[in-house]
């Protein structure tokens, strides 16, 4: 097994355990036109949740933000192929408990062969 084959085993297997502190979220990719119809899938990811203030013409307004380490993988998580910045969604829950709601994806913050670290409001 090559290094990086061990990086993409260690991040599905180890980092992205559901039984420690990963959780099961939604994954809905958009469809667009000359795109194959892709489907929503549950996928294990490590979730941080923080709040971030926003200005606008009416006031400041403080907004959930949420940080994601998803296996770098097209079926425990997301390759950082398919992903489509701004119009692919993530249902994730704002507290841990509470209904999952869908954020938009916003931002691919980081990638590699095992993981990538996505951003989403």
């Amino acid at each position: 097994m090559t290094l990086k084959d061990q990086l993409a085993n260690d991040s599905s297997l180890v980092f992205c355990s559901a039984s420690d502190f990963a959780e099961t979220v939604t994954y809905k990719p958009h469809n667009h036109v000359g795109r194959t119809v892709r489907q929503n899938r549950n996928i294990i990811a490590v979730v941080e949740r923080e709040t971030i203030s926003v200005l606008s013409q009416d006031g400041e307004h403080v907004i959930p933000q949420f940080t994601l380490h998803v296996a770098n993988n097209s079926t425990l998580g997301i390759t950082s192929s398919e992903i489509d910045v701004g119009r692919d969604r993530i249902a994730i829950a704002e507290r841990i408990g509470d209904v999952a709601t869908d954020r938009t994806v916003t931002r691919l913050q980081e990638n590699d062969e095992g993981m990538l670290v996505i951003e989403c409001r």
